[in-house]
């Protein structure tokens, strides 16, 4: 007050010379410190970090600070929001939860220091899962490794679009090579990344552009529309929902909802999926050598992360034969499944190359 500073993370930002958003959660974290015993002693010995604080302050209150700080004890920093969110779920009552998701719905943007405009967008579960399901179908329908000449991959493609997983990149795109002119090849120019990938979809799904009528003008802009690649269309994509007695989640475990659920299932396809009695998917029958539907649902279950040892990937998974696929014996089984991020699937391609 004697600086004149209007509140004080206004102060903190002049003094540490940092943006007031960041002075604005550190003051949050440190008055919730004061008025937490139990948050301002897991921080002093170290048990949470600044981080997770950061993410569960805004959430505490008398009634559920020892709950959460013992949820964010134990779990890692960057899935302790869906942690939060599914405690919430079971303890909080749900036209409370709804009110509070309305309430905090928003789209802003800001544009970065390098000219780029960056987009902050924050919906209900339910619509974040629809939004990111025809994102990725849009990926899959427009996977790079098809123009680059990468074959096919342990995913059938009259499948539909998997659950979680993708048509496996092609295995050029790992590798550093020459280029004609003898420049050293660019991964990023052979093969965008995923976040590249997805942003690419979310422009062409945006396009305005309608289908084109007759007469000159429409000629001039076919051919427009061809020189750009843009084309309008009407995506059709996959939501899976998990619905188990411990709680609802999306594929990427997002909790759901009993009443999000419930508004979804008039249009939804319910198939089950059988448990043994120690809560373990049932193999399905093999057929062929993509795996089907139903092995996908099981292997997806079995397996949320990348198979390889220290990989913690969620993304685009790729579905692999451990094994690898015999003609003769053509048979696909759930034992012999797992599921790779791109980069352990393309390495392990590189690796079986090598051995041949």
């Amino acid at each position: 007050a004697t600086w004149g500073a209007l509140s004080c993370a206004a102060w903190l930002a002049e003094l540490s010379d940092i943006e007031v958003g960041t002075a604005r959660a550190q003051v949050r974290v440190a008055k919730a410190m004061r008025e937490y015993p139990v948050l301002d002693q897991a921080m002093a010995t170290g048990r949470i970090s600044y981080s997770k604080a950061r993410t569960l302050v805004p959430h505490l209150s008398d009634g559920n600070a020892d709950a959460l700080v013992m949820i964010a004890r134990t779990t890692a920093a960057g899935r302790l929001g869906a942690a939060i969110a599914a405690w919430c779920l079971g303890h909080e009552d749900q036209g409370v939860i709804d009110r509070r998701q309305r309430d905090a719905r928003s789209l802003s943007w800001h544009t970065a220091p390098d000219g780029m405009v960056v987009f902050t967008v924050k919906v209900p579960p339910e619509d974040a899962g629809t939004i990111e399901a025809i994102i990725d179908t849009e990926v899959i329908r427009h996977d790079p490794g098809t123009a680059t000449g990468g074959g096919p991959g342990p995913v059938d493609p009259a499948a539909g679009a998997p659950t979680g997983a993708a048509t496996p990149e092609p295995a050029s795109a790992s590798r550093s090579g020459s280029a004609p002119d003898g420049s050293v090849g660019s991964t990023e120019r052979s093969h965008p990344s995923l976040a590249q990938q997805r942003a690419d979809a979310l422009l062409r799904l945006l396009d305005p552009a309608e289908d084109f009528g007759n007469g000159s003008d429409a000629g001039r802009d076919a051919d427009a529309a061809a020189t750009t690649g843009r084309r309008s269309r009407r995506s059709v994509a996959e939501v899976v929902v998990h619905v188990r007695p411990e709680g609802n989640t999306l594929a990427d475990g997002t909790p759901l909802s009993d009443h999000a659920v419930g508004r979804l299932l008039p249009g939804a396809f319910v198939s089950l999926l059988i448990e043994d009695d120690h809560r373990y998917p049932i193999d399905a029958s093999p057929r062929r050598r993509f795996p089907t539907r139903r092995q996908r649902r099981v292997v997806d279950a079995r397996g949320p992360e990348c198979a390889e040892a220290g990989c913690h990937a969620r993304d685009r998974l790729q579905y692999d034969h451990v094994d690898p696929w015999d003609p003769s014996h053509p048979n696909t089984v759930i034992a012999n499944l797992q599921r790779l991020c791109g980069t352990h699937n393309r390495a392990k391609g590189n690796r079986a190359d090598t051995c041949g």
